[in-house]
């Protein structure tokens, strides 16, 4: 996790150092665009991770330090639409982040 995190508010973004098969550093972020979540490897778009029909209401990582371990509180509000027919959903995940 660097620098280029957003916490605590939407819309966050997550930014993470990590590397390669090769070996060589590598920084994967989360990003939020025009309401789709978008994944982002060296400051290239890998593409939309929400579908078309899906737009990201709100999204929220918080950073989790201990003594032993860092992490990452995800919460995270999609509607999905189709037609006259629509959804909100809330959802909650946590990861925690692992070390070389």
């Amino acid at each position: 996790m660097d620098g280029a995190s957003v916490w605590g508010i939407s819309p966050g973004a997550l930014a993470l150092q990590t590397t390669d098969a090769s070996g060589d550093a590598k920084t994967v972020e989360f990003r939020v665009l025009g309401g789709a979540l978008y994944l982002f490897e060296n400051n290239l778009s890998s593409g939309a991770l929400t579908g078309s029909s899906t737009s990201l209401s709100s999204l929220v990582f918080r950073k989790i330090v201990t003594t032993n371990s860092m992490g990452v509180k995800i919460e995270m509000v999609l509607r999905s639409t189709v037609g006259a027919a629509s959804s909100t959903e809330s959802f909650y995940s946590t990861a925690v982040l692992r070390s070389h």
